[in-house]
Parts: C-alpha cells; structure tokens; sequence
C-alpha cells in the first residue's frame, strides 16, 4: 500500500466518496408502560452504519452508554436485509464472540459491559448471496431480556460478480453400487482479503437407483477461509453448521435421483489476516439409510487452489486510504516531474495561504528563470506507481492559465533531465477559457514514433472531450476520477461528466497520480484523497 499521509483526517466509515456508497442508521429509542407507570430504560445510543461494495457490506454498529454509570448488554441483535449472508467479525471489531444464529436473527449473547459515558463497536461482514440485496438491516441491543434501542435502515448492494469459473476437478465417490460422480470447481482461482469464492460440486447419479446423501462435510485447509452461505443455483439451500466455520456440515437426506444430479453451490469468504498460501478443499459425503453405515466410502478430493498474491492489501472495514494530504505544513510528498529543459523545480512550490482553507500546492510557469507551458507534479512513493483500482479525489482552482487537472494511472521514469516523455498515463483536465473538460491518454515510446514535439509529455491523445460545460477561472472545484480495470469515470463537483472504457492505444491498469496545469501562472491544488476500490 503506499504511503498513508494523514493531517486534516476524515473519519473512516463516516465519509461516502464516488461509487462507494454508505449508508447511516438513525437512533430509535424503544420505551415501555408498566403498571400504568412509565418505566425509565437505559440510555443506550444506537447507531449502525454500513457500507456497500462489490458484492460486500461493511457493517458497523456503534453503542453508546448515556450515562455515567456502566450499563450490561446481554444480547445484540442484527436482523439483515434479505439475501445478506454473515461472514465474520472485522479485525477493528470490539466485540470479539462470534454470533448465534436465531431463525433470520444474528444474535451475540453477553454480558458486554457498556463504561459509563463509554461506547462498544461491534464490526463484521456480510456478503450479497448472489442477486442483488436490498431491504431493511436492524440492529437491537438488551438488558434484561428487554430491548432498550434499535437502528434500522434501508441497504441496497449489488452481487459480486465471479469470473469464468476454473477448471472443474472431478472424483468417483463410492462402490461399484450405487455410484456418485462428483465433480467440484470454485472461482476465483486468484484472490485478495475480504473477497468471497464460489464453490460448486455436482453428485452425479449414474446408476437406476436413487441415493440419498445424509451427511455433506465440506473442509478448507485454512481457517481464514470460511463458509457463508448457500448461492444461487444450489439445490441444497440449507445453511451449513456451524455458522461461518472453516469446516462445516450439511445435514440430508438429500437426494439424488437415478441417472440426475444434484448440486451444491455456495460462498466462502477469505479473511483479513490470510498469509500468502495455498488453500485447499476437501468434501466429504455419506450415503444410505445409516442403519448398516454408509454405503459409499468418504471422498477426498482437492480442488483448483486459491492462490494469495505475495504482496498483500491491508483490507479493513473502510476502503484503504493510499494518500490523504491536505498542504497544512509543506508539500513534501510531491515531486515536479523535470524530465524537460524548461521544467524548474521552483514553479511547484507550498503556501501557507494557497489552499482551499489554509496551506496548498501553487504552480506559476514563470519561475526559475524559464516559461513552462507544460507542467506536472507527482507522488511518487513506496509503491503508488503499482496501484491498480482507486478514486482519486483533488480540490483545484486555476487562477490564471488555460488548463488545470489531475494525472493518473501514471508511470514515470527519471531520466535526470530528457526529452519531456517517459511518462505514462492519463489526464483529467478543466479547460475554463473554452468551457471545456477533457480525457487523454499518453502514448507510449512505442505509439508515437513519429512525434516531432513532446506536447504535454509523452504526446497525450484525446479520448474524449466535453463542451460546453460553464467553468470559471479563480474558481475552486473538486474534481474525481474513478479507475476499475478499464473503465474511467470522471466527476466535476459529485457530477459524473465522463465514462469511458479504454479500449484504445495501451490501456494503463496500474500507476500513481499527479497534478497537471498548462500555461498556468497561478494554479492551486488542495484536500488530495486517494482510496482504494
């Protein structure tokens, strides 16, 4: 991950930025009559905030003990919305018990000591289960049987989506009569922390007779793998036992007829503190009446593996934030890109009164000595130029000058003066004197090999171009690009002006970013955020 800049910090799962959305739960207070007589409950503050991604919720419930002397919990309870799986608590989580499960109901049994004045987060996970989610989520907390305070709230996330599913590993369960064939494959074979996995086996039937399987026990090689929950296109819907479990049960009969199949779909989920390991997966299935032990032999079979990259994401309950700098105290973070003649150090520089609300990044053309038209400033540290899918937030205001944006997905390589290339990447611009935003894409050494001029380094070529779009000079705005995979989305002030998938020339996957000005005199540059998708 690169660098953590934190100075002026935004709170973590209190900030919904782009595409990643958030959802906040108001406080309800629940209050009784008894006897005719209002009794007077615990002051316990409820609020549960959750986070949709990809497939993914984030959930945080937060309470609060309104009083001064201390307050015991003996149960929380946590209600999902519809098609919601659990798949386990969250490294940040103070409350550390796994829960039960109680019909639709997650339920942690206490007692959890509230400090006077005091308050106790509960974070975990849950998984969309395969069509997208929405409906109510409602967390309730009680002392002494009774409930005392809820939060409820609307959450909408859409499924993740796998891709192709890898090689199927097949294997013969049982004796010459009856016969099970089955046949097991999971997808993805590559994955990051805080992902779910697909896994599917198929009971093939091959004989005239049909077989029932009593007991289905599924195994992974790794206790930070662990089962959620039935997916869509499973025939056995049953949850398996125990909830959340790296190695768990499925309880029949469950039958497979003479000569068809029966199939099991469901999700795992890989957690946060995953080594890099292989992983993998045994199934074990008994069959017959039980009466003279199963007629079938156990089955050990070992799937495609899910291999972990060697150098892994700290994932936890909010997105990682790769750079966060707001200019309070120096600029020291960038570095001028200097890859030309004209390019002087001294034009990028800090003011303690350029930014937004006190400290920022200037850029003036006409300092040290030589005219700049073109001008670029770039983080380069630990491994940003290495980052793949992220927002990449600024605030900008050109004061004088032609153009201002952001540099992205960037690559750079120092050639201690040069030509003006070596650059790849793209740009982001506001073009206030022609009302004008615009997409390019700098060509490789490759691609333009009869470039006479290095117009903006690296001779950048224009993916898209919006007109008409009032822009003003001495005017700050907050400017956002979203990168995933190929797609580039660019937003104005939360307006999403530009959606691009690149399919032309190279298409940049990884790199850092950078502040771009063309024949700017006084531009300004604030509030930097760059968080991972």
């Amino acid at each position: 991950m690169g660098k953590r800049v934190l100075k002026r910090g935004i709170p973590g799962l209190a900030v919904a930025l782009g595409v990643t959305a958030l959802v906040i739960f108001f406080l309800l207070l629940y209050g009784r009559e008894a006897a005719g007589l209002a009794q007077r409950l615990p002051q316990v503050g409820v609020s549960l905030t959750a986070r949709p991604a990809d497939g993914v919720v984030a959930y945080s419930l937060l309470l609060s003990n309104q009083e001064q002397g201390e307050i015991t919990l003996d149960r929380i309870e946590v209600l999902l919305a519809d098609s919601q799986g659990y798949v386990g608590l969250a490294a940040s989580s103070g409350v550390t018990v796994e829960p039960s499960k109680e019909e639709q109901a997650l339920v942690w049994s206490g007692p959890f000591i509230l400090p006077g004045e005091g308050s106790l987060v509960l974070d975990f996970w849950a998984v969309a289960l395969g069509r997208e989610a929405s409906g109510l989520s409602r967390a309730t907390v009680y002392v002494g049987g009774t409930a005392v305070a809820s939060a409820e709230g609307e959450v909408t996330v859409a499924p993740w989506s796998p891709p192709a599913v890898a090689a199927p590993v097949s294997a013969s369960l049982g004796v010459p009569s009856p016969s099970i064939t089955v046949t097991k494959s999971v997808t993805p074979t590559t994955t990051f922390p805080n992902r779910p996995v697909l896994y599917t086996a198929i009971f093939t039937n091959t004989t005239g007779s049909d077989v029932a399987l009593n007991v289905i026990t599924d195994t992974f090689s790794s206790s930070q793998l662990r089962h959620v929950g039935p997916a869509p296109g499973s025939d056995i819907e049953d949850w398996p036992e125990p909830l959340g479990g790296s190695s768990v049960t499925w309880t029949g009969p469950y039958t497979v007829t003479a000569g068809s199949s029966l199939t099991l779909a469901y999700w795992a989920w890989v957690g946060e503190t995953l080594e890099e390991q292989p992983i993998t997966n045994s199934l074990q299935a008994e069959a017959g009446d039980g009466s003279v032990g199963p007629v079938m032999e156990s089955l050990d079979i070992e799937v495609a593996k899910v291999f972990l990259p060697l150098t892994m994401k700290d994932f936890s309950l909010a997105p990682p934030v790769y750079l966060e700098d707001h200019f309070d105290t120096n600029a020291d973070n960038w570095t001028p890109f200097l890859n030309y003649w004209r390019l002087k150090p001294q034009q990028w520089y800090w003011d303690a009164k350029g930014g937004y609300q006190g400290g920022g990044y200037r850029h003036n053309m006409y300092l040290g000595g030589t005219e700049a038209h073109d001008a670029l400033s770039m983080y380069i540290q630990e491994d940003s130029q290495e980052w793949t899918d992220y927002q990449f937030q600024a605030r900008v205001n050109l004061v004088s000058g032609d153009q201002i944006g952001v540099w992205f997905r960037g690559t750079f390589v120092d050639e201690g003066g040069g030509n003006g290339r070596k650059l790849t990447g793209y740009y982001f611009l506001l073009d206030p004197l022609h009302d004008t935003l615009a997409l390019w894409q700098m060509q490789t050494d490759e691609e333009c090999t009869d470039c006479t001029a290095n117009y903006s380094f690296s001779n950048p070529m224009t993916l898209v171009t919006l007109s008409g779009v009032p822009l003003y000079l001495n005017h700050w705005y907050t400017i956002k690009v979203e990168v995933a995979g190929p797609l580039i989305k660019c937003y104005v002030d939360d307006a999403l002006k530009i959606e691009y998938n690149d399919t032309v020339g190279t298409t940049f996957l990884q790199g850092t970013v950078g502040l771009f000005v063309y024949k700017a005199s006084d531009a300004r540059f604030d509030d930097i955020l760059v968080e991972s998708l």
